[in-house]
């Protein structure tokens, strides 16, 4: 699996879960690095997960790939930016198209989910309600 693949999963994994988020600022980053450390545990992510942490910028605390993952977003039309305060981002696909086109995308749905969840969880930060 590469990056963008990736990226794309749990993109369309963080859709079946929030209308919105945030997607910039400490906490973002830090949730988006403490999610890889859990990829290392699943085989089917653990190499590019390792990588990606690799990438880290320990002086401004920031993880390129989270920030690509934003931009793909953008681009593949799953995102779209809200003006405000904050960067926040806005899921343009429905919690049940996600879900399929999840499914469509790998056979790790599962694994996407499950670091879409702690994701979400680590942002404390992000007050948006989840999806039903």
């Amino acid at each position: 699996m590469d990056e963008e693949t990736f990226c794309r999963c749990l993109l369309l994994a963080l859709a079946t879960k929030r209308r919105s988020m945030l997607a910039s600022g400490e906490s973002f980053h830090s949730a988006f690095r403490s999610m890889l450390q859990l990829a290392l545990g699943q085989p089917s992510v653990s190499l590019l997960a390792e990588k990606m942490l690799e990438d880290f910028d320990p002086v401004f605390s920031v993880s390129p790939a989270a920030d690509a993952m934003v931009l793909r977003g953008l681009r593949d039309r799953i995102l779209a930016m809200r003006l405000g305060s904050e960067t926040r981002v806005e899921f343009l696909v429905g919690p049940a198209q996600a879900g399929q086109e999840l499914r469509r995308a790998t056979p790790f749905a599962g694994v996407f989910k499950l670091l879409a969840k702690h994701l979400l969880g680590q942002m404390k930060l992000d007050s948006e309600e989840p999806r039903g």
